[in-house]
């Protein structure tokens, strides 16, 4: 049996505390409070998070309710799938640094084959940070094994790849000054750099000539934003 972490929030805004770890599945009584039900039957993990100063639907005073219930279905290397409320599916994965460098008008893109989407993708360097990395170091290491470049490294923006169902954060990475780098590349890679106009990634995707993703299309935007500026 898991353990069932509860949460208790307290009112001034961000400032979580950890009141206890508690086992079996937490019951919400209006009465008595929060009571636990057997666990036997529920065996995977709970988080319970309280809010302290929401009032139930009906009263005129605050009250603490329980407001979200969070089931941890399924813990991989890269991803993590949670129930909410029995109602949401939740994907938590890890963030990721995407790298966006150019020669000349054009910009830089990675061709590899996608599983997940059974194609071969136009996109932009990209990958996750690991453990103890910070998000520049991060690129530096991504950006030398799948292209063998460096450079100067500045932080473009950041975007979430689908909120509606992942809380995926991607660090949109500016790369300058480019020069020869050595990095390990992924023994799974086998990846063609290349270089597109980003007029042409968009007009492809649009198209569906081209396959790639979000932040690759942010980055096409970006250059051409950045050729209008300087024109």
């Amino acid at each position: 049996m898991r353990q069932a972490t509860l949460k208790r929030v307290s009112r001034k805004r961000n400032n979580p505390v950890i009141d206890r770890v508690i086992f079996g599945v937490p019951d919400w009584n209006r009465t008595s409070g929060l009571s636990l039900r057997s666990a036997s039957l529920y065996p995977t993990e709970l988080r319970v998070h309280l809010h302290s100063s929401l009032a139930p639907w009906g009263s005129r005073g605050p009250s603490r309710r329980i407001c979200r219930v969070r089931e941890t279905l399924y813990r991989g290397r890269v991803v993590t799938l949670h129930i909410e409320d029995n109602h949401w599916e939740i994907v938590e994965h890890r963030a990721a640094v995407a790298i966006l460098a150019t020669r000349g008008n054009e910009m830089l893109i990675v061709k590899q084959r996608r599983p997940a989407v059974g194609a071969v993708t136009h996109e932009i360097p990209a990958g996750l940070i690991e453990d103890g990395e910070d998000v520049l170091t991060a690129a530096a290491r991504e950006f030398a094994e799948e292209c063998g470049l460096g450079g100067r490294l500045e932080l473009v923006t950041t975007m979430y790849t689908s909120p509606g169902f992942t809380d995926e954060l991607v660090y949109l990475i500016r790369a300058t000054d480019l020069h020869p780098a050595t990095g390990t590349p992924d023994d799974d890679e086998d990846i063609e750099v290349t270089y597109i106009h980003p007029r042409a990634l968009i007009e492809g995707a649009k198209t569906g000539a081209i396959q790639t993703s979000g932040p690759a299309i942010a980055a096409a935007y970006h250059l051409l934003l950045e050729q209008v500026e300087r024109s």
